[in-house]
């Protein structure tokens, strides 16, 4: 990496660091990834290059993520074991590979340590380690170690999809049987079923600190129900909503059940996730049905008007 890059990574988070600190930072979806090689010692080099595979695979078979290959990796000469990162080089990679999250992990001391750091400010969005047992080789024990933390991570995440827009309607939310509805993208392997609760969510931090699990704020400002679920896909109908208009392509998506099963099955320490550091519904929400009711007036009256225009028409 560049001395110039770098210094220009400097100088940008030397300003923008201060009003992060002090100002309601919303967290954006992580969509596209890069995991960089695990860092170890050279006599692990064969089972570092396993464990970054089964890492990556980790997150691809979700289908919830794009995940750098290993040849673009190398394209842009960033095929490189890395430890923790300071954030202007976490700020100029994320740029560099147009990731919204890297993933960097190293073994030290008989320890696997991962981190997470998010693309748009170079902060660290989720760090964790796991001690290796002593009476086992490492090398027999990182891969899936890697794995492990990778979707401890995964797990950790308070939202477990998006919503997409669909291509036929053009548009996030639309009407389907009389009901408003939106499409979400959850992949493959999940396990939501029909007549799961969901809610759209925003998500708030305020300092510096790793933002998961607890140093978020969560705000729910839309709800519903799966209707129908297809190709890693789920459609929506909404019981409640903040506003229609403030539901968007990219949207964070949390499904309770979904998020309590991966934290169950993956999490490997569960006093660690506790919850967010806080969540609450918006007092702007209101429930769909009286939002209809409170526009059937206005057709009612627009119906109306139209009708005696036309008897009057006919008339004369």
């Amino acid at each position: 990496m560049s001395r110039n890059l770098r210094f220009l990574g400097i100088v940008f988070l030397m300003f923008v660091f201060p009003l992060v600190s002090f100002a309601q930072v919303e967290h954006q979806l992580i969509h596209r990834v890069a995991v960089f090689p695990v860092k170890v010692e050279r006599q692990l080099k064969k089972s570092a290059e396993n464990t970054w595979w089964s890492m990556r695979e980790a997150l691809t078979e979700s289908d919830r993520f794009l995940v750098a290959s290993k040849s673009f990796l190398q394209q842009k000469d960033l095929y490189q074991a890395r430890g923790e990162l300071q954030p202007a080089d976490a700020l100029i990679l994320a740029k560099l590979l147009d990731a919204h999250a890297l993933v960097t992990t190293e073994v030290h001391a008989n320890t696997m340590k991962m981190n997470v750091y998010e693309g748009e400010f170079g902060r660290v969005l989720w760090q964790h380690e796991i001690s290796l047992q002593k009476s086992l080789p490492v090398s027999e024990q990182i891969e899936a170690t890697g794995k492990k933390l990778m979707q401890d991570f995964v797990a950790s995440l308070p939202y477990q999809g998006y919503v997409v827009v669909d291509p036929l309607k053009g548009r996030p939310v639309y009407e389907e049987n009389a009901k408003k509805v939106v499409k979400i993208k959850v992949g493959q392997v999940s396990q939501i079923e029909v007549g799961d609760p969901v809610q759209l969510i925003r998500l708030h931090s305020e300092s510096l600190k790793p933002q998961l699990p607890d140093g978020m704020t969560m705000e729910v400002f839309a709800e519903g129900t799966v209707i129908t679920k297809e190709s890693g896909q789920v459609v929506v109908t909404i019981t409640r909503a903040e506003d229609f208009k403030k539901i968007k392509a990219y949207s964070l998506v949390r499904f309770p059940n979904e998020f309590k099963r991966l934290r169950e099955q993956f999490a490997t320490e569960q006093k660690i996730y506790g919850g967010l550091g806080g969540e609450y519904l918006s007092a702007k929400m209101v429930e769909v049905q009286e939002k209809q009711r409170e526009k059937r007036p206005l057709y009612t009256a627009l119906a109306f008007i139209g009708n005696l225009a036309l008897m009057l028409v006919l008339a004369f």
